[in-house]
């Protein structure tokens, strides 16, 4: 599932890949597990803050994670 969009790798602990869609707000998150967590109606700004963050899988579990409403894929 790339549906066009770039993806950038984290590799991290949990994160492999993070991707967005500026058109749809919509966040892409691969994980190591080779699952997908899709989130919708994330802000631009969200998206930057989280590929800027010093330790991006912190920043993912306290401002990402729970905060918007998502799905997962397999």
């Amino acid at each position: 599932m790339d549906n066009g969009i770039n993806y950038i790798q984290v590799g991290g602990d949990e994160l492999a890949e993070i991707g967005y869609d500026e058109v749809t707000k919509t966040l892409y998150v691969r994980l190591n597990n080779e699952q997908t967590r899709i989130y919708y109606d994330v802000p631009e700004i969200a998206n930057i803050s989280l590929l800027s963050a010093e330790n991006i899988e912190a920043h993912y579990n306290e401002r990402i994670k729970d905060r918007y409403r998502h799905r997962g894929t397999h």
